[in-house]
């Protein structure tokens, strides 16, 4: 379980929150933060509890890599040899606060260079369309990347290797 308690009460599953807590064996939680939440829809739960963090935690970013990685994304965007860039992952929706990489990418401006990379999909067409015009209205479309959902392990990590930081936008 890994969505927070906005997602769990945005998507209306306290009941199956409930049923989880009720009648699993063994719940698995990616961090003590999640499992808090997951609870505060079902403090008696029954089930036993295991933090497993999720993600990328493996050695797999070694710095020779950056260089090339870069590179591969600077042509495959057809962008400048001089850019650098900024990733964030998920599906493209308001819980994962898409909507303020626009505004990121606007405070910014001075850093001309700064690209912003998302891995993902949409879930909502017109969340899309409001980020799409809200882009454009901030004149920074030219910086912002939508790379769509990446399912390859490899190219995932490839993506992640040249990129300077991960942006987290999340709201929770």
């Amino acid at each position: 379980i890994h969505e927070m308690r906005g997602a769990c009460t945005l998507f209306e599953s306290e009941q199956t929150i409930r049923e989880i807590g009720e009648y699993a064996d063994v719940i698995v939680f990616p961090s003590e933060l999640a499992k808090k939440d997951f609870l505060s829809f079902t403090p008696e739960m029954k089930a036993q509890s295991v933090i497993r963090p999720q993600g990328y935690y493996h050695d797999f970013f070694p710095e020779t890599a950056y260089e090339e990685a870069r590179v591969r994304l600077l042509k495959q965007l057809h962008l400048p040899e001089k850019s650098e860039f900024l990733v964030g992952a998920g599906t493209i929706s308001f819980l994962k606060g898409n909507d303020l990489l626009p505004l990121i990418a606007k405070a910014t401006e001075d850093m001309s260079n700064l690209h912003f990379l998302w891995m993902g999909s949409p879930t909502d067409a017109a969340y899309s369309a409001h980020l799409q015009a809200m882009t454009e209205r901030l004149g920074v479309a030219d910086r912002i990347h939508y790379i769509g959902f990446v399912g390859d392990e490899t190219e995932y990590a490839n993506v992640l290797r040249g990129c300077k930081a991960f942006l987290l936008t999340s709201r929770e």
